[in-house]
């Protein structure tokens, strides 16, 4: 079962980066973080001070959440 968890975060996470990747701008465009800003990051709980999770999506793609919601235990 966790495999399958592991698989499922890593494709949510893509879907967003391509959906704010494909609204016509940059990734730091007004546009893209309009989009991230309105909308929830879920992940396990240590994923706020993680590097390679929303530490990184904000650090790299510039992208910054409405909020964080722990998924998993």
């Amino acid at each position: 079962m966790r495999p399958f968890r592991m698989v499922a975060l890593g494709a949510s996470m893509l879907a967003l980066i391509v959906s704010a990747c494909t609204t016509g701008g940059s990734s730091t465009s007004p546009s893209s973080a309009t989009i991230a800003s309105t909308l929830s990051l879920g992940g396990p709980p240590e994923c706020p001070e993680r590097e390679f999770c929303a530490i990184g999506l904000e650090s790299v793609y510039g992208l910054t959440f409405k909020e964080f919601k722990p998924c998993f235990s």
